[in-house]
């Protein structure tokens, strides 16, 4: 559930008291420039401040990768990458991934071993192939 922002916080109305003109997109894009400022205001340090900015990098990278799939829904897959191939566990991973991309959900996966290997086998063997 999002934080409400106390009032004294809020991005100040228009200074002239004319009727908001800004679209919602704008009025966003306002919101994430006074956050960076109020950030700023409290002291946040450097090191807050380099996870703060990556974390908004890659979340604007992955808006735009994923714009064209907007429409299909997506199932994220993690887990360990030590559980072999014989793992009982793979195996229920490998019929999960299959099953719910045959459902029509796009899979994502860190791609490494392990689980994430088994989501993307059972993936390739769906009939989807998604």
């Amino acid at each position: 559930m999002p934080t409400k922002v106390p009032a004294s916080e809020s991005t100040p109305p228009s200074a002239t008291g004319v009727a908001e003109t800004r679209t919602p997109e704008q009025r966003y894009i306002d919101e994430l420039i006074a956050t960076a400022h109020r950030l700023a205001k409290d002291g946040a340090s450097v090191g807050d401040l380099k996870v703060a900015t990556g974390a908004l990098k890659e979340m604007r990278y992955a808006f735009k990768l994923f714009a064209p799939y907007r429409s299909i829904r997506k199932v994220s897959a993690f887990g360990s990458a030590r559980t072999q191939t014989g793992d009982p566990v793979f195996k229920l991973a490998e019929q999960f991934a299959a099953r719910i991309a045959d459902c029509g959900y796009m899979v994502i996966t860190g791609a490494g071993p392990g689980i994430m290997e088994a989501c993307q086998r059972g993936c390739r063997s769906s009939s989807r192939q998604t």
